[in-house]
């Protein structure tokens, strides 16, 4: 029962997953622990840029995800006890 909306489910499972896990890479190219404290990592330009532009795309696909849970829900997307109105009510921009 219910296909439709399990797939759209699982796939926002998964994305978060990815997310997740981006997130963890992120924190082991850039480990303060490891550097000294007036040494200067060689790739800082990199994980800057990269850690810029992973915080934007991760923030649109993690709206657009709950967007589109909110969607499958039908009208009891908009109500409080689902918990994704909540949701959207912060992370989606107005």
């Amino acid at each position: 029962d219910y296909g439709m909306q399990q797939h759209r489910l699982f796939k926002q499972i998964a994305t978060s997953y990815a997310i997740k896990l981006t997130g963890r890479w992120m924190n082991v190219a850039f480990n303060p622990e490891k550097m000294a404290s007036d040494e200067v990592p060689e790739d800082i330009v990199e994980i800057h840029a990269t850690s810029a532009g992973l915080k934007g795309l991760c923030t649109e696909i993690a709206a657009a995800g709950i967007e589109d849970l909110r969607k499958a829900c039908g009208g009891h997307g908009y109500m409080l006890a689902s918990g994704i109105a909540a949701l959207a009510a912060d992370y989606v921009w107005q």
